[in-house]
């Protein structure tokens, strides 16, 4: 694990080491190779790490700099940049 700026005693610790059994089990239940994860508190990334591997066939780790493929993840991204733009009044969705 990667924490930012000397945060490991932060009060979120034990959330975080929770995350981490729930990541592994998710991973393990499911049969999901790798991921990545990042934790920000008030805007600030205070921990970040890797999970398995990124490539099965060559077996390299998983990292926080990971770059993996999305695919149709993007969609609901931009469906939700889309409401908050037209909850701010910049957006008119009609």
């Amino acid at each position: 694990a990667e924490w930012g700026s000397g945060q490991a005693a932060a009060p979120w610790t034990a959330a975080i080491d929770s995350a981490e059994v729930i990541l592994e089990s998710f991973m393990a239940e499911r049969g999901i190779p790798g991921l990545s994860a990042a934790v920000a508190v008030d805007g600030e990334l205070v921990w970040t790490e890797g999970f398995g591997y990124a490539n099965l066939q060559h077996m390299v780790e998983a990292t926080p700099e990971t770059r993996w493929r999305i695919a149709s993840i993007s969609k609901p991204f931009a469906a939700l940049n889309a409401y908050q733009l037209a909850a701010e009044g910049r957006l008119d969705l009609d």
